[in-house]
C-alpha cells in the first residue's frame, strides 16, 4: 500500500510540474515578443507546433503504456525529462525558429505523460477513478494556474526572462529527480504492491459489454473507431481546442485589450486559470455521484452561455465583467474534464485503457492543431469579437454532441 499510494503521490507531484513547464509558455510570449516582434498568428503558430507534435504521438504512446508498469513509467519519467530539456533550450532560443524548435520538443515531452499516468490512475481507483482522476487533474491545473506566477515573479527577480526560464528548468529538473529516487527507495523497501484491482461496479460491466467481440476480446484498434469511443473522442476534441486556444491567449489579451502591465496580466491569468481549475474536483465527485454524461452536458452548456456573454462584451469589455466571464468559461471546461476520461474510462476493459487514453490525447486533441493558429489569424485579419465568434462555434459544436451522448447513453441505460 505504501509503495502503490507512493508512486500515486509521484504522478501527481510529476503533473504538477508538467502543467509548470507548459502553462509558463503563455507567460513567456509576453516577455519574448520585447525581442522578438511575434503576432497572435506567429503565436498561434508555436502552440499550434507544439499541440501537432503532442497529437501526432500521443497515439504511439497509448500502445506502449499497455505493455505494462515498467513502461509506463518510463514514459512519464521520459515525458517530463523532455519538457525540462525544452524549457531551457526555449531559455536560448534566439530567433523565431528557434523557438519553433524548442515548442515542437515540448510537445514530444507533453505526448508521453496522459495515457501512462491516466490507466496507472484508473487502475489503482477502479471504482473510484472519478474522485482520483480529479484529485489528479486538479493538482496539474494547480501548477498551470501558479505558473505565471512563478515564471513572472523569477523574471521580476532576475530581471531577464532568459535566466528567470534556466532556474525554471532547473527547479523542475531537480524536483523530477527527487521524486525518481524516492520512487526507487520505496520500491526496495520489500513492501509487496498490492493489487487494486476490483470487480468492476454494474455500470462499468454494463458499459463494457458494448466493446467486447463474441470471443470476449477486444480488437486491438477497432473498439476506438466505433461510435461508442469515436463521438465522444470528437467532443473532447472539441472541447480541447476551446480551452488550449482560450489558456493560451489569455494573458496577451489582459495586456491588449485590458491594457494590464506583463505582470499584472501574468497574476490575472494565474487568477483566473487558478480559481477556475478547482472546479475539476467538484467535476470529479459529481461524476463519480451521478453520471459523466451530465456533468458533460451541464459543463458544455457553461462554455457556451460564457462565450455567448464575451462574443458581445469582448470589444469594449471592462476588467471586471471580461474576468467573471473568462472565469466562467474556463471552469465550466474543467468541470466536466475528468467525466469525460472517467467515461472513457467506463466503456474500456482495464488492458485497453493505455489506448484509449492514448486516442484521447491524439484524436481527441486533434482541433487543437489548428483552432490557436485560427485564433490568431481572425484576430490579425478582422478583429477581436470575430475571432471569439469562432470560439462560440466550437462551444455550439460541443454543445451538440455533449447533448447527443447524454441522450444515447440514457436510452442505452434503460434499454438494459
Amino acid at each position: 500500500m505504501i509503495v502503490e499510494y507512493t508512486k500515486y503521490s509521484n504522478i501527481i507531484l510529476i503533473h504538477f510540474l508538467y502543467h509548470i513547464s507548459l502553462y509558463a509558455l503563455p507567460i513567456l510570449i509576453l516577455y519574448i515578443r520585447n525581442e522578438v516582434e511575434i503576432t497572435y498568428t506567429q503565436a498561434g503558430l508555436l502552440w499550434t507546433a507544439t499541440t501537432i507534435i503532442s497529437t501526432l504521438l500521443s497515439l504511439a504512446v497509448g500502445p506502449i503504456a499497455d505493455q505494462g508498469k515498467t513502461s509506463r513509467y518510463a514514459l512519464i519519467y521520459g515525458s517530463i525529462t523532455t519538457m525540462t530539456a525544452a524549457l531551457y533550450w526555449i531559455s536560448r532560443a534566439q530567433s523565431f525558429y528557434d523557438l519553433i524548435y524548442a515548442f515542437i520538443m515540448m510537445g514530444a515531452g507533453a505526448a508521453g505523460f496522459h495515457p501512462p499516468a491516466m490507466a496507472i490512475i484508473t487502475e489503482m481507483f477502479e471504482n473510484s477513478k472519478g474522485k482520483a482522476l480529479s484529485l489528479n487533474i486538479n493538482v496539474g491545473m494547480i501548477g498551470t494556474a501558479i505558473s505565471p506566477l512563478i515564471i513572472a515573479g523569477l523574471i521580476t527577480e532576475v530581471r531577464d526572462w532568459r535566466n528567470a526560464t534556466s532556474i525554471l528548468s532547473l527547479i523542475v529538473a531537480i524536483s523530477v529527480m527527487l521524486a525518481f529516487l524516492l520512487d526507487i527507495s520505496t520500491s526496495r523497501t520489500g513492501i509487496q504492491e498490492r493489487s487494486t484491482k476490483q470487480e468492476l461496479t454494474p455500470r462499468n460491466k454494463e458499459n463494457n459489454s458494448f466493446n467486447r467481440t463474441k470471443n470476449g476480446a477486444f480488437n486491438d484498434y477497432a473498439f476506438i473507431f466505433t461510435p461508442l469511443i469515436l463521438i465522444p473522442l470528437a467532443l473532447i476534441s472539441l472541447r480541447s481546442s476551446f480551452f488550449r486556444t482560450a489558456s493560451f491567449f489569455t494573458a496577451l489579451l489582459y495586456k491588449d485589450y485590458l491594457h494590464l502591465t506583463e505582470e499584472n496580466a501574468s497574476i490575472a491569468t494565474a487568477i483566473v486559470i487558478g480559481f477556475g481549475s478547482l472546479f475539476t474536483m467538484i467535476g470529479g465527485t459529481l461524476s463519480d455521484k451521478y453520471r459523466p454524461r451530465a456533468v458533460i452536458l451541464a459543463s458544455t452548456s457553461g462554455m457556451f452561455l460564457a462565450t455567448l456573454g464575451l462574443v458581445f462584451i469582448i470589444a469594449n469589455a471592462t476588467l471586471l465583467l471580461f474576468s467573471i466571464l473568462y472565469f466562467m468559461m474556463i471552469a465550466s471546461y474543467y468541470l466536466a474534464t475528468p467525466a469525460t476520461s472517467a467515461l472513457l474510462a467506463d466503456r474500456v476493459l482495464p488492458e485497453q485503457r493505455g489506448k484509449v487514453f492514448g486516442a484521447l490525447f491524439s484524436i481527441g486533441q486533434t482541433l487543437s492543431m489548428l483552432t490557436p493558429t485560427i485564433f490568431g489569424l481572425i484576430k490579425d485579419q478582422y478583429n477581436i469579437t470575430v475571432a471569439f465568434s469562432f470560439m462560440l462555434t466550437l462551444a455550439f459544436l460541443a454543445l451538440f454532441l455533449a447533448r447527443y451522448i447524454y441522450i444515447t447513453d440514457k436510452k442505452r441505460e434503460t434499454a438494459k
